[in-house]
């Protein structure tokens, strides 16, 4: 089952002055009080998870529950990573629908979603993934598998993005690389070297960019390729000490980048936290904020919902006790 496969993360620690460290105390920010909250259960308006206590001695990396989560117009919608489900709910946290992909919740596991617009925006349907299988998924609006996609040489995919021209990019883990996918026909178009540092693609463009650590400038630097492979961009980060960068999205129209790393935390318990930052063309920080704990169990924890973000947090470990909790998150 190639989804439980680990490899070492190829990413070194950018060493760069410590006096940029400070700004993260200046823009204090962070999740105001909670809208969406998602009992754990196998009910409706419920989602399922896998720990030590549910499954003893079970053998792929616990705790599992849900890895993403996305806002379109309206609504929120919920990948049930382990349940098999699609679920809907408003804003405000009222539960609207859910549509199973499966009687048989235990041959999927769903490690990420993301949404396909068609003219005006409007929602056409969505992509998932199956990671037990290495497939990508192609749902209906509701949420009902229609194309099933094998994808030669993946590992472990990880995450899903898609272009304003039908683009489907698949980030795999395991294989370290970004798969240009024919979304007809599965087929791998190319394939680009990637260093689990997130990804996103233009909106009007099509390009896609991705964070690579360049060891000349000793720096994080975001790149994009056109459809073809070609670069594009090339723009060197300005950021304070840190590791593990995972870009969340670019806004071509306003010249700006969102992603989050893990910066250096004298006194954290666990000496370090996540932070996300909003970045512009050049390279600068305009904001920062610490993301609240417990996002580290999501492939998604932090949707940018076009500047009006919103982030995620739960503790699969804990469950049934707790909840999958949703709210606004103020990145200035």
């Amino acid at each position: 089952m190639s989804y439980i496969r680990q490899a070492k993360r190829p990413w070194p620690i950018c060493s760069i002055g410590w006096g940029f460290f400070l700004f993260l105390g200046i823009a204090w920010a962070g999740s105001e009080a909670v809208q969406i909250l998602v009992r754990f259960g196998t009910g409706p308006g419920q989602v399922s998870f896998i720990n030590a206590r549910s499954h003893p001695g079970h053998q792929i990396p616990i705790p599992y529950g849900p890895r993403a989560f996305r806002i379109v117009g309206d609504a929120c919608w919920i990948i049930d990573t382990v349940g098999g489900k699609l679920l809907k709910f408003d804003l405000n946290g009222a539960f609207l629908d859910e549509h199973r992909l499966t009687d048989q919740p235990d041959s999927l596991i769903l490690e990420d979603l993301t949404p396909i617009f068609g003219p005006q925006q409007t929602l056409t349907g969505w992509w998932t993934i199956d990671g037990r299988a290495s497939e990508l998924l192609r749902l209906d609006p509701q949420g009902a598998i229609r194309q099933r996609l094998a994808i030669k040489d993946a590992v472990q995919p990880f995450r899903v993005e898609t272009g304003p021209a039908g683009e489907v990019y698949l980030a795999d883990k395991g294989a370290r690389a970004i798969f240009q996918i024919d979304p007809g026909s599965g087929a791998v178009i190319r394939k680009t070297p990637w260093e689990w540092s997130g990804l996103a693609v233009g909106a009007k463009s099509g390009n896609l960019y991705l964070l690579r650590f360049s060891a000349t400038d000793r720096r994080s630097v975001l790149v994009s390729l056109d459809r073809q492979g070609r670069p594009k961009t090339r723009i060197v980060c300005d950021f304070p000490p840190h590791y593990n960068p995972d870009l969340v999205c670019v806004d071509e129209q306003r010249q700006e980048f969102v992603l989050t790393y893990l910066a250096y935390a004298p006194g954290h318990p666990s000496h370090h936290r996540t932070v996300a930052l909003r970045c512009g063309w050049d390279g600068k920080i305009k904001g920062s904020a610490p993301l609240p704990a417990d996002t580290g169990h999501l492939h998604r924890p932090l949707e940018w919902n076009g500047g009006s973000p919103y982030v995620a947090t739960a503790d699969y470990g804990r469950a049934p006790a707790g909840a999958l909790r949703i709210a606004r998150f103020f990145l200035p």
